[in-house]
């Protein structure tokens, strides 16, 4: 994916190269890999979903420091992924089993 990343930085932005950094944030996105989401949304200018992606990198960061664990395992982090990614229920599934009952209601 980086690879990736790497090229599309090299080429000019238009229609096509605006719709290969839409997929590769979308697929990135699906991987969990908010690093190279939030670089594809930001390439295109979707300010909305880089400020929320930083949001989740920041949550991420803080479970990190809190637990030792991997981002990745942060329910906080996957629940908010799933839900940019419009699975709701997932992400509200995932939040109650962890306890996050308030982030579950404010979702």
């Amino acid at each position: 994916m980086n690879k990736a990343v790497e090229i599309l930085e090299k080429v000019e932005l238009n229609n096509e190269t605006e719709t290969n950094w839409r997929t590769l944030g979308n697929i990135a996105l699906k991987e969990n890999n908010v690093e190279v989401a939030e670089r594809c949304f930001a390439a295109i200018g979707d300010i909305s979903k880089v400020r929320y992606l930083r949001q989740v990198k920041k949550n991420g960061i803080q479970f990190k420091r809190d637990t030792n664990k991997d981002s990745k395992e942060s329910p906080l982090v996957q629940a908010k992924l799933l839900m940019l990614n419009k699975k709701f229920v997932q992400a509200e599934t995932i939040l109650l089993q962890s306890n996050e009952i308030e982030t579950a209601m404010d979702m």
